[in-house]
C-alpha cells in the first residue's frame, strides 16, 4: 500500500472542490474503487496501490486547475477529466465576476460587454 499527501493550492475554493456535502470528491471515490481518499481542508490523503494512488493524484490535480480556472464544478466536469477527457472550457467573454455562489454574473446587453471590456484598459471608469 502507498500513501500520498496532495495539498491544494491555498487559492482553491473548497466549497467548490468538494462540492455541497463533498459530493464532488465523493464522486471521485466512487469513480476509483479500492483506494481511500480522505479529505480535510485544503488536504487531501490518498492511500492504495502505487499506481492507483499516482493516477488520482494527476485527477485531482486536473480536477483542482478546472476549480481554479473556471470558479466552477460540476459532476460532468470531474467524470470528463477522470475518464480523461478535457472537459468543454467555459468562456467568460463577457464576465464581470463570479457571485459568492460560484455562478458568473455576465454582460448582457451590448453596453454592458462594452464597459467590460473598457474596465480591461481603463484604470477608471465612470458608468452613467
Amino acid at each position: 500500500m502507498t500513501e500520498q499527501i496532495f495539498n491544494l493550492s491555498e487559492h482553491t475554493d473548497t466549497s467548490i472542490f468538494y462540492g455541497v456535502n463533498n459530493k464532488n470528491m465523493q464522486l471521485i471515490k466512487d469513480l476509483n474503487p479500492g483506494v481511500k481518499i480522505v479529505a480535510r481542508g485544503h488536504t487531501i490523503k490518498i492511500v492504495g496501490d502505487e499506481e492507483s494512488v499516482k493516477k488520482i493524484g494527476r485527477e485531482i490535480e486536473k480536477v483542482e486547475q478546472f476549480a481554479l480556472k473556471n470558479n466552477s464544478l460540476s459532476e460532468d466536469n470531474i467524470i470528463k477529466i477522470v475518464k480523461g477527457d478535457a472537459p468543454a472550457e467555459i468562456k467568460y467573454d463577457n464576465l464581470i465576476l463570479h457571485g459568492i455562489n460560484g455562478k458568473s454574473i455576465m454582460a448582457r446587453t451590448k453596453n454592458q460587454q462594452k464597459l467590460v471590456t473598457d474596465f480591461e484598459t481603463n484604470d477608471l471608469l465612470f458608468a452613467i
